[in-house]
């Protein structure tokens, strides 16, 4: 997704907070929510190494309760590099605009 590229109708980038991750990652994660609550983020893997050469890799989740200290999230899919993460988050959200639910999405990635 481009930052030309307009969100799915109901989508807004959602500004986040700080925590640790950003303070030891310079890539920030993106969070995406609907205007029913549904939030999904876009975050560098934990252990990712792309400084050194050892891949790029990013995960898309569906976040339950506050973004901030979330209670439950879900891994949607991953993807090498950050532009592949967000395109595959724009299609999770076009997918959730039309089914309502996030689960064909999980199934997807499961491939």
């Amino acid at each position: 997704m481009s930052n030309t590229e307009s969100l799915p109708d109901g989508w807004s980038e959602v500004d986040h907070d700080p925590q640790v991750v950003d303070k030891y990652d310079a890539r920030q994660p993106t969070l995406f929510e609907n205007v029913d609550g549904t939030t999904l983020q876009v975050v560098p893997e934990v252990g990712n190494r792309a400084p050194t050469g050892e891949g790029d890799h990013w995960r898309v989740d569906s976040v339950e309760g506050d973004p901030a200290a979330p209670e439950e999230t879900t891994v949607l899919g991953e993807r090498e590099g950050r532009s592949d993460a967000l395109a595959f988050a724009r299609e999770a959200m076009e997918h959730y605009n039309e089914a309502r639910s996030l689960d064909g999405v999980r199934e997807e990635t499961a491939r």
